[in-house]
């Protein structure tokens, strides 16, 4: 929504964390999250033991902190296999990637 309206360029979370406002003019994105429980989604919450797990994909894999701990909560709840555009995120055993551009 943020790039549709012109908020950002090529790296919206940086902009987004730099200027709060464009956070709060947002309303499309919010409708979409409430959305995703009529998909079938469920939002995982990110635990104790997660955080504690996260480092180790971390300093194991070279990722950033969310990729960590994005991957710590898939172990914790048992999910192997992730649809995404962050190829970093390729070829972390034991987890599955599919790209975007794979899909």
């Amino acid at each position: 929504e943020a790039r549709k309206e012109g908020l950002v360029g090529s790296n919206p979370a940086k902009r987004l964390g730099q200027h709060p406002e464009l956070i709060r003019a947002l309303r499309n994105c919010f409708q979409s999250i409430t959305l995703m429980e009529l998909f079938g989604l469920k939002i995982l919450p990110l635990t104790a033991a997660s955080t504690s797990r996260a480092p180790w994909f971390c300093l194991q894999h070279g990722l950033t902190a969310n990729d960590g701990a994005l991957l710590a909560v898939m172990e914790e709840h048992a999910i192997h296999m992730l649809a995404t555009a962050d190829r970093n995120l390729e070829n972390v055993p034991p987890f599955r990637t599919y790209l975007v551009s794979d899909l």
